[in-house]
C-alpha cells in the first residue's frame, strides 16, 4: 500500500484548518441616506418594497367577529387616514428597518398613558430618522418588556408607548434590544444588498461590453516616445480629428506611417451570466421572477413553486407586521363607530390568485368527483354541497344549506309518490329526492341528477 508523505499530509491539515477557521462576521450597515437613495434612484429597490407592501394590503381582511359593519369601519378608518399610515408604516420598516405609527387625540399631554375615553383625531406615520428614545422597560413581567417606556419624537416631544405602533424589520436578541447594541430594526434590503450589487455590477458590465463591442486600434508610430514628451493633447486632437471624419464621410483617413485595425467583441456566455444573477437576486428577494421583472427564468413553465412560496412570505408578514398595525388601529377606529368589541377576531385571505380556466378546470373536476361519491351512495346531496361551499367554489349561504337538509328530511308529495313506486326506485338504485325548491333545482343541475 502507498503511503502518503509528510508534505502531502501537512497540505491535507492545512486545508482542513483553514475549512474550521471560517466563520460569518457582520459586515457594514447600508446607512439610512443609502438605503433612502437606493429607493429613489434603483427601480428594483423600488419594486421590491412597494410589491410587497401591496401584495400584504391587496385584499380586505376577513372578520370573523358578528354584527361587524364593514362599510361604516370603512368610512370611519378612510375618514382618519388609516390605509394610508398602515401603507406607509409598512414601507418604512422594510426599507429603514423601523417605523412608527402615533395616533394623536384630544389629550394633548401625550406623555400619559392613554385614556379610555379619548377620542382619535388623526394618524401621523413616523419614518426612524423622526424618533429617538432611551428607557427600555426591563420588567420582565410587564407586556412592553423590551420596548420603550416613551418615545421622543422631533428631538423634544415625550409620547406614552400606548399611543404608538412601532413596527421593527429583521431580528434581534433580546440582549442586544436590552444593551442597546442595536437600537432599531434592519432593513430589509440589508438581507439582499449581497444579490442586489451583484445583479448591478453585472448588468453595467454587460453594458460596458456592449458599448464597446467594437473598438477601432492605431497603431502610430512614436506614439510612446510622444506620451513621454508630454504630447497627451496632440493625440487626443488627431484622435477627436479621425472620429470625426470617419463619422460624416465613412471613411478612415490615416497618414501613411499609421495602421488602423477593428477589434470585435464576442457575446459568448454573457446571456448565462445575466440570468443567474437574476435567479439569484430573485431568490434573494424571495419574489418569483415575473413579480420582480415581469418575465419567467428560460426553461420554467410557470413557476407555480416559487408563487406559493411568495405566498406563504406574504402570509408571514401579515401576521408578523401588518397585525400589530391593525390591532392598533382597531382600538380606535372601533369606538368612532360604536362598536364595544374589544378587539375583532378576523384572517387574512390568502392573495393566490387563479385565472377564470382555472377556475372552470377545478370546479369541473371537483364536481364530477364529488357527483361519483353521490351516485355511489357515499355522500348525499348535503355534504355534496357543504363540500363545494367549502372549496370556495359555489356560493352557498348557511341558510340554504340548512333548507336542503330540511327538504331531505321531510316527506313531500314526491316522496310519497317515490314510495309508492318504491319498488321501482330499489330496482334501479336511484334516489328521488324532492324537487319543490328552486335550491333543490340549482343543486340537482350542478351534480347533474334528475
Amino acid at each position: 500500500m502507498t503511503k502518503l508523505n509528510d508534505g502531502i499530509v501537512s497540505l491535507a491539515t492545512s486545508l482542513g484548518q483553514r475549512a474550521e477557521s471560517r466563520t460569518f462576521v457582520s459586515g457594514r450597515r447600508l446607512t439610512d441616506k443609502v438605503l433612502t437613495d437606493l429607493y429613489e434612484q434603483n427601480w428594483l429597490v423600488k419594486k421590491y418594497i412597494d410589491t410587497r407592501t401591496a401584495d400584504m394590503t391587496r385584499l380586505d381582511r376577513q372578520v370573523l367577529t358578528p354584527d361587524f359593519d364593514h362599510e361604516l369601519y370603512e368610512s370611519a378608518a378612510r375618514r382618519l387616514g388609516a390605509f394610508k399610515a398602515r401603507e406607509e408604516a409598512l414601507q418604512w420598516s422594510s426599507l429603514l428597518g423601523d417605523a412608527l405609527i402615533l395616533a394623536v387625540t384630544d389629550n394633548d399631554n401625550m406623555q400619559e398613558p392613554l385614556g379610555q375615553f379619548e377620542r382619535i383625531q388623526r394618524f401621523i406615520v413616523l419614518d426612524k430618522t423622526a424618533y429617538d428614545f432611551e428607557m427600555l422597560d426591563d420588567d420582565i413581567t410587564s407586556a412592553n418588556y423590551g420596548s420603550p417606556r416613551l418615545y421622543k419624537i422631533n428631538g423634544d416631544i415625550l409620547v406614552h408607548n400606548s399611543r404608538v405602533c412601532r413596527i421593527e424589520a429583521g431580528k434581534r436578541s433580546m440582549r442586544q434590544k436590552l444593551q442597546r447594541l442595536s437600537k432599531y430594526g434592519r432593513s430589509d434590503i440589508e438581507a439582499i444588498k449581497t444579490p442586489l450589487f451583484n445583479y448591478l455590477t453585472v448588468c453595467a458590465n454587460i453594458f460596458d461590453i456592449v458599448e464597446e463591442s467594437k473598438s477601432d486600434v492605431l497603431y502610430i508610430e512614436g506614439f510612446n516616445h510622444g506620451i513621454a514628451a508630454g504630447r497627451e493633447s496632440e493625440y487626443q486632437t488627431l484622435a477627436v480629428a479621425m472620429n470625426t471624419i470617419k463619422s460624416s464621410t465613412g471613411a478612415m483617413m490615416l497618414d501613411g506611417t499609421a495602421r488602423w485595425e477593428q477589434k470585435e467583441l464576442t457575446f459568448a456566455g454573457l446571456t448565462d451570466i445575466w440570468n443567474h444573477a437574476r435567479t439569484d437576486l430573485a431568490g434573494g428577494c424571495d419574489v418569483p421572477l415575473t413579480r420582480l421583472f415581469g418575465q419567467s427564468a428560460a426553461g420554467f413553465a410557470s413557476g407555480a413553486e416559487d408563487n406559493q412560496k411568495y405566498y406563504e412570505t406574504i402570509a408571514s408578514l401579515q401576521e408578523s407586521r401588518l397585525r400589530p398595525i391593525d390591532d392598533f388601529l382597531d382600538r380606535f377606529i372601533l369606538p368612532e363607530i360604536g362598536f364595544d368589541a374589544t378587539g375583532l377576531d378576523y384572517i387574512y385571505p390568502s392573495i393566490e390568485l387563479s385565472n377564470e380556466t382555472e377556475k372552470s378546470t377545478i370546479l369541473t373536476n371537483t364536481v364530477n368527483a364529488l357527483n361519483t361519491l353521490l351516485q355511489s351512495g357515499i355522500i348525499n346531496e348535503v355534504q355534496f354541497a357543504k363540500e363545494l361551499k367549502s372549496a370556495d367554489l359555489v356560493h352557498f349561504s348557511d341558510e340554504d344549506i340548512e333548507e336542503l337538509e330540511d327538504l331531505i328530511s321531510e316527506p313531500t308529495p314526491e316522496d310519497t309518490s317515490a314510495q309508492i313506486a318504491g319498488s321501482e326506485a330499489e330496482q334501479t338504485g336511484g334516489s328521488v329526492l324532492p324537487q319543490a325548491t328552486a335550491f333543490a333545482r340549482g343543486l340537482n343541475a350542478i351534480t347533474g341528477t334528475s
